[in-house]
């Protein structure tokens, strides 16, 4: 048996064009779809350095008050106290940090000065803030998580949504 010189014999081991082109397709929206839920899970983990680091900054004050009687000023960035203070506190923050953290509005108090005058009994105060310094999917630069002496919490909408277990139990 002779074959003919116009056959075409095609090699079967490869893809064709058009079942790459599914395969890319399908790749493409399995990520369009997981894309969102990988974002929002890396924010979530991003935005929990913050009550970490503000609940070790309020446990260093007040063990610092007990001490000294005093809370100290902190501020990351250089601005309202000394770098060296957050050693004395024993804080130690992580290489990459996606929050500045400021404490402020101290008062020292003047428990028992005028014996007389019980507006005078005043606790020492301060409130610990973490604001935001890089960006994320649901949260801009510059909103603050803030913890106070008597450990009330607070934080904007857009990271109450990414953390809210550590504002569990408040209103």
């Amino acid at each position: 048996m002779k074959q003919s010189k116009n056959t075409c014999v095609f090699n079967e081991n490869g893809f064709t064009l058009v079942e790459l082109m599914i395969v890319v397709i399908v790749i493409g929206i399995l990520a369009a779809v997981a894309m969102p839920h990988f974002i929002r899970a890396a924010d979530k983990t991003r935005a929990a350095e913050a009550p970490l680091m503000l609940s070790a900054i309020s446990g260093g004050q007040e063990a610092h008050r007990l001490v000294r009687g005093t809370y100290l000023p902190l501020d990351t960035d250089g601005g309202a106290g000394p770098r060296q203070n957050w050693d004395i506190l024993g804080v130690r923050f992580p290489e990459i940090r996606y929050f500045d953290y400021i404490v402020d509005n101290i008062t020292d108090g003047n428990l028992g000065v005028d014996l007389d005058d019980p507006l005078d009994d005043v606790a020492p105060t301060f409130i610990a803030r973490a604001r935001l310094i890089r960006r994320m999917s649901r949260a801009a630069i510059g909103e603050e998580i803030t913890i106070n002496h008597l450990g009330n919490k607070g934080a904007s909408p857009a990271l109450r949504i990414l953390i809210p277990s550590y504002f569990e139990g408040q209103p």
